[in-house]
């Protein structure tokens, strides 16, 4: 979820790529439920609370991301070249 691939500092991150993708498409409020519930990737929820946070006003990013405040599922969020994982957190404490 960094900004910048693994090693460069001018070539963006998949993360960042699919982040400008969903900020050219415009998601409906419905494709925004679909990906924070997404089941098959803490990744893709992740990049869905980036997308809030890109795009949303203060009063509704907060409801949208009340719900998952105390959610547990862990996701890498540093690529980190030296260690085989990057800093592990929660999706909880991500948002």
């Amino acid at each position: 979820l960094e900004p910048f691939a693994l090693g460069s500092k001018t070539e963006p991150s998949v993360a960042f790529c699919l982040l400008l993708r969903l900020l050219t498409l415009r998601c409906t409020a419905k494709q925004m439920q679909l990906l924070l519930e997404h089941a098959d990737s803490p990744y893709i929820r992740a990049i869905g609370f980036l997308y809030l946070r890109y795009t949303g006003e203060p009063k509704q990013v907060w409801k949208w991301i009340k719900p998952y405040i105390h959610d547990d599922e862990p996701v890498d969020v540093l690529a980190n070249p030296k260690a085989k994982h990057g800093a592990k957190t929660t999706i909880g404490e991500y948002v």
